[in-house]
């Protein structure tokens, strides 16, 4: 696990903060929502993905993310308000919730 990757989607779930990344080949521009471990053990984010590409459903969507997947990660400068519509707290896709909006 990258500590300094999972520390920052951290601070930017606890500080509204949009955030740009490299997945599976696309940018994408995402407002991270929480973050934690499956059962499996792998860092998943859950985000709101608000614009760029993707492989799967349409923009914007909501996605899972594995964190071991991404390419890169920036913060856009922007932030978000609330929380995106459908957001729900203790995600069950994660076993453990490192950060999350409340």
């Amino acid at each position: 696990m990258n500590n300094e990757i999972v520390n920052i989607i951290a601070a930017a779930i606890n500080t509204k903060k949009v955030l740009s990344i490299i997945y599976d080949g696309y940018g994408r521009i995402v407002e991270p929502h929480a973050i934690g471990t499956s059962t499996e053990g792998c860092i998943l984010l859950r985000a709101f993905q608000s614009e760029g590409g993707s492989n799967h459903g349409g923009i914007p969507e909501w996605r899972l993310f594995d964190v071991s997947k991404i390419g890169r990660l920036d913060t856009t400068g922007c932030r978000f308000s609330a929380p995106r519509q459908g957001y729900r707290q203790n995600d069950k896709a994660l076993a453990t919730i490192i950060a999350q909006l409340k």
